[in-house]
């Protein structure tokens, strides 16, 4: 067993020193999990003595896995949860009802200062939560979801 685990290690070095992304990959665990597929291609590979089904068999393991990993990848949520306050979330509230919500009706509607709900729009501007779209005069907000 040492010897067989030697050898797929031997496999993994020499192709991570070809290109380096070999280095990332498990070869030697791909090859204990198909190695009844793997001693029979090599045989095969041996009493014909051509190697391309062999090649083809590496290299299919090889892309099968890069491919799981590409969509396990794609599965992995890439947005960061961003706390929002009490009067942030007032906030967001009263935009989704009416993206045209001048400033002042938002004072209104959260009960703080307009220059508080300045700032925190600021706020949430910066952490991508909010977008202002236009001009001042036809000015309006959209949600970023």
């Amino acid at each position: 067993m040492k010897i067989l685990y030697r050898t797929y290690f031997i496999q993994t070095v020499i192709l991570k020193d070809w290109k380096e992304i070999f280095a990332w990959l498990p070869v030697e665990i791909l090859i204990k999990e198909n190695q009844k597929d793997y001693y029979k291609v090599l045989g095969t590979s041996d009493s014909e003595a051509n190697s391309t089904k062999f090649i083809e068999f590496m290299l299919s393991l090889i892309l099968n896995t890069i491919e799981e990993n590409i969509e396990a990848e794609k599965r992995v949520t890439p947005k960061v949860t961003v706390k929002v306050t009490a009067n942030q979330k007032k906030i967001i509230d009263a935009i989704k009802t009416n993206p045209f919500i001048p400033q002042e009706e938002l004072a209104d509607i959260v009960g703080i200062a307009r220059k508080n709900i300045v700032a925190n729009m600021k706020k949430l501007q910066k952490s991508g939560l909010i977008k202002r779209i236009g001009a001042d005069k036809n000015k309006h907000w959209k949600i970023e979801e």
